[in-house]
């Protein structure tokens, strides 16, 4: 059985079922077997400066299809976004019926130097949604430019670990974790990727990402092998309690 042909398998048991997962996700599994992925986000992720074939949610797309997964990545990135406009813009792209919504919100938050809070309130905002929807959220962290000062950015990147704990989300530490000012990974502007660093930041993401699928592909698959193997006896007994 080809890797592929596995994924394709568990994504369908995935959607059919979808006990937590999105009911019109669900009806629609026969027209196209495929996971959905949104990255929520701003010009880090959008494509700014670079083409959106060459942007990180393209890019990833083609990194879990190479590794055998039917999955669609949406761009829901749009430069300049502070966290509480990413919030704001969250119900238009629910429409698109995610499974997982991966968060990299707050950069300009901080470049701005805006109080702390108002992030950690927006992203919990965006995870609480989603949780209410039965949306798996997964957040990345941020880190504040150093420049405002120690108290500033203790602070400030403080708030994804504490939001992560909280919720219970999926956290990745540094989103930017292998780029961050290194001249030969970023724009001229040295904040945002080019196509390079969207290349490390998906070949550092992936792995984490994709194990995250698997779990939630792997945790719909278990149950129904485990009742498919019971006894018949223990099946109906299991049914008349």
């Amino acid at each position: 059985m080809t890797t592929r042909f596995l994924m394709t398998a568990l994504i369908t048991l995935y959607l059919v079922s979808a006990p937590f997962g999105n009911q019109a996700h669900a009806e629609g599994a026969k027209k196209e077997t495929v996971f959905r992925i949104l990255v929520l986000g701003d010009s880090l992720v959008s494509g700014y400066g670079i083409s959106k074939e060459e942007a990180y949610p393209a890019v990833l797309e083609a990194k879990f299809r190479q590794n055998g997964y039917p999955v669609k990545v949406i761009n829901g990135g749009k430069s300049g976004d502070t966290a509480l406009a990413g919030f704001n813009r969250l119900p238009f792209h629910l429409k698109q019926n995610p499974d997982l919504v991966v968060i990299v919100l707050g950069a300009n938050d901080a470049l701005k130097g805006l109080e702390p809070g108002g992030a950690y309130a927006a992203i919990e905002k965006v995870i609480k949604l989603l949780q209410s929807q039965r949306i798996q959220p997964v957040l990345m962290g941020i880190k504040s430019p150093r420049n405002l000062g120690d108290a500033y950015a203790k602070k400030f990147d403080s708030i994804y670990p504490i939001l992560a704990q909280r919720y219970n989300v999926p956290f990745y530490p540094f989103f930017l974790d292998g780029i961050a000012l290194k001249p030969e990974y970023n724009l001229s502007d040295r904040v945002h990727p080019n196509p390079d660093g969207v290349r490390v930041l998906v070949q550092n993401t992936s792995p984490f990402l994709m194990n995250i699928v698997y779990q939630m592909l792997m945790s719909m698959y278990a149950p129904q092998q485990q009742q498919q193997a019971q006894p018949e006896d223990m099946k109906e007994k299991t049914v008349s309690e």
